[in-house]
């Protein structure tokens, strides 16, 4: 679903003006309101009609300006290297397909991150670094 255009949001409000003011019109002229309640009503749903516009003009505004931000989160390498690392330690078979020289280089990668304390990983021995760990030196203690 798409959200409105501008031009779709002032014709839809021409519309319900046309639809108000023809029902105050009638209303006064068979003497349920009077005139000066009726031009005060036309000028509240004039107001209200103005408020919608306004606020469906700022949500298309923060819409535009989300989507963005997101598209530009999401093509960042960084948010492709957590998805892609996600996807391939979730399953298995993925992860047996990935070559060696590409696990190298994510494990020389993921050293090098500045917040990196321990990289556990089978190809400890082909990655000379004091963070970079074989599973079998490594002591997982569940709390």
């Amino acid at each position: 679903m798409n959200l409105p255009t501008a031009d779709q949001v002032k014709a839809f409000s021409r519309h319900v003006g046309t639809s108000a003011a023809s029902i105050i019109g009638t209303l006064a002229a068979v003497k349920v309101i009077s005139g000066g309640d009726a031009a005060s009503l036309q000028t509240s749903l004039d107001q209200i009609g103005h408020g919608f516009a306004e606020i469906v003009t700022a949500v298309s505004a923060i819409a535009v300006t989300v989507s963005g931000a997101y598209a530009a989160i999401s093509a960042s390498p960084l948010w492709q290297l957590l998805r892609g690392s996600k996807a391939v330690s979730a399953d298995p078979v993925l992860a047996s397909k990935v070559p060696e020289s590409t696990q190298k280089e994510m494990v020389k990668a993921t050293d090098a991150l500045p917040t990196t304390v321990t990289v556990v990983s089978t190809l400890a021995k082909d990655v000379p670094s004091p963070s970079v760990q074989s599973p079998d030196d490594v002591k997982v203690v569940p709390k």
